[in-house]
């Protein structure tokens, strides 16, 4: 009898650690921060979408971003598991809602020239670190974004502010000298 009870204590106190672990959805996130009305959406760690008002615009799964208030621009990997997959290439027109692509590298490089878009090899922003931003309010710029993914990949932080409380003055100075 003392068996029985025992065993659904343990049952009743696993049930919760149950529906925690296999909720879908747990680790979702919106990032809607970028021009016009496009978001990306992560689904599951394999389903990242670039979205415009609840519609697919480039489906999974987009890897990097770019962008200013004109373009989008985004790299797309048919497997986000596979290094080797082949990336394709979209540029989003932001004002008429134009999606080009999938395009090759050297189609993606050439209407870049074209359309004049300034960007640069190595300001690409991986879709995980607009995670720590997807939620916050406050608005947030590409330039952010690029600081806090340079500084990763550098191992380079931000120094904290000293609050004025903690400074103190240096001996053999004054300021009546």
């Amino acid at each position: 009898m003392m068996k029985s009870w025992k065993k659904s204590i343990v049952c009743l106190a696993l049930l919760p650690l149950l529906f925690l672990t296999s909720c879908a959805g747990a680790a979702d996130w919106i990032f809607s921060k970028l021009p016009g009305d496009y978001e990306v959406w992560r689904m599951s760690a394999h389903v990242v979408r670039l979205v415009n008002s609840s519609s697919i615009v480039v489906d999974s799964f987009v890897s990097e971003l770019w962008w200013n208030h004109d373009y989008i621009l985004v790299q797309h990997k048919p497997e986000d598991t596979d290094p080797d997959s082949a990336i394709s290439y979209y540029i989003v027109v932001v004002e008429t809602g134009e999606v080009l692509g999938p395009l090759t590298k050297d189609a993606f490089d050439q209407e870049v020239l074209q359309r004049e878009i300034p960007l640069s090899e190595d300001i690409w922003i991986s879709v995980w670190d607009l995670k720590q931003y997807a939620d916050q309010d406050d608005e947030i710029t590409f330039t952010d974004l690029l600081k806090h993914s340079v500084g990763g990949i550098f191992g380079i932080e931000e120094p904290e502010p000293i609050p004025v409380e903690q400074l103190k003055p240096v001996q053999g100075l004054s300021s009546s000298e």
